[in-house]
């Protein structure tokens, strides 16, 4: 009987699924009600076990065993997610589907400083279309609103695929503006999730959806980066 070798890509998979305080944003410490808690998780590794499990039942995700094998769409974009940072910066800027940002030279300065000089101009190449005249109101905000745009965009084709549902604690949190995270801590039987929470504190993304999936444009956008 054959056995299937546990790769590289499944270990990462499941250290980002069962031990997510070690790799999750930042901002879920605070989102999940255990920012006190992040400190001591990365200080004493004893305490490491039983906070990962309080985020995952917090986070509400994986609900079941991950998978002992991946196709190859799933090992590529877990090849990409130590450079998931700056790829969704750039898929944010897609979202929001307007030239300007690379184009105006305040905008794309902005954007250097988190995507680098390169990829800045093989985005306008990548992408076709830019199809909005509508630029973000002060270019220091790029940045935070285009991750957002592509946070939303991420997460409404997530539940198609568990691999991007895991590599969505590697991104910032999104939110709903009319739950109330306090009261879903307290309690137990309202088990969070990444779509159950208090509003994410940035602008709201763009009102025409980003059309494709975006697990696959980040794909094609880390064949070029």
């Amino acid at each position: 009987m054959s056995t299937l070798p546990f790769t590289s890509a499944l270990q990462r998979l499941h250290r980002l699924g069962w031990q997510p305080g070690a790799t999750m944003h930042d901002d879920w410490w605070q989102h999940l009600g255990l920012a006190e808690w992040r400190d001591k998780y990365h200080r004493y590794p004893a305490c490491r076990q039983a906070i990962d499990r309080v985020i995952v039942a917090r986070r509400g995700f994986p609900r079941a065993p991950l998978p002992a094998c991946l196709d190859s769409r799933q090992n590529a974009l877990l090849a990409a997610e130590p450079r998931i940072d700056s790829l969704i910066i750039a898929l944010g800027v897609i979202a929001l589907d307007c030239a300007d940002h690379l184009l105006v030279k305040q905008y794309r300065a902005h954007l250097v400083g988190g995507i680098g000089e390169r990829a800045c101009t093989q985005l306008l190449a990548v992408h076709r279309g830019w199809r909005s005249s509508a630029r973000v109101a002060l270019p220091e905000r790029l940045i935070e609103t285009a991750t957002v745009a592509a946070v939303h965009w991420w997460q409404r084709d997530a539940d198609a695929c568990i691999v991007a549902t895991i590599l969505a604690s590697r991104l910032p949190p999104l939110v709903d503006a009319g739950a109330d995270v306090r009261a879903a801590m307290i309690e137990p039987a309202n088990t969070p999730n990444e779509r159950t929470f208090a509003a994410f504190p940035y602008p709201a993304p763009p009102q025409t959806p980003a059309a494709g999936s975006a697990a696959d444009k980040l794909l094609k956008l880390a064949r070029f980066f």
